[in-house]
């Protein structure tokens, strides 16, 4: 099984660091995150074994304000903007792409998120 990490995430809109090993329980005030404003952020994923990573990106929204009718788009959703929960959501939706290859786990990822080349 090839382990999965998120080794750098950028706000989409500013491409300032979130920073995942130093996170404090606030709200995502700084991004403009409201309950009905969704957000964008750009994450660098790849094997925990590897220097190397592939370029992502989601969009982090609550259910009442994710996009409809958008058959390309890749969401995070999330009860609330707290980083506690937008940080629980995106690792354990890495975590659930681990798979046995690394083309099994880009698959599964791109399922989720949306990746550079699509």
């Amino acid at each position: 099984m090839k382990e999965l990490a998120v080794k750098a995430v950028y706000y989409a809109d500013s491409f300032n660091d979130f920073e995942l090993s130093n996170l404090t329980d606030g709200k995502f005030d700084n991004v403009g995150a409201t309950a009905y404003r969704s957000f964008r952020l750009l994450l660098d994923i790849g094997q925990t074994d590897e220097d190397w990573t592939e370029h992502f990106s989601v969009v982090v929204c609550t259910p009442d304000n994710r996009p409809r009718n958008n058959p390309k788009g890749r969401f995070l959703l999330v009860r609330n903007y707290h980083n506690s929960t937008v940080t629980s959501g995106l690792m354990q939706t890495v975590t659930s792409c681990e798979r046995d290859t690394w083309e099994n786990c880009l698959s599964a990822l791109r399922k989720r998120f949306r990746w550079e080349y699509d």
